[in-house]
């Protein structure tokens, strides 16, 4: 995986597995990045979200605004 701390203020895309196990695409603009947590405003959701590390499964760089 791209070292995301590096991408602060950029817009990704990532597939994310939640604690349920359901799978969702999603487009975030990174805000902060910590040795565990990603905190990015996802344009999915429109609000500020918090994802585990570890349950990113895959991450892309996306140009979306």
């Amino acid at each position: 995986m791209m070292n995301l701390k590096n991408h602060i203020g950029e817009v990704i895309e990532i597939i994310y597995i939640d604690k349920a196990g359901k799978l969702s695409q999603r487009h975030a603009k990174i805000i902060d990045v910590t040795d565990h947590y990603l905190k990015g405003y996802c344009y999915n959701r429109r609000c500020v979200r918090i994802f585990l590390l570890k349950n990113i499964l895959a991450v892309s760089q996306k140009g979306i605004c």
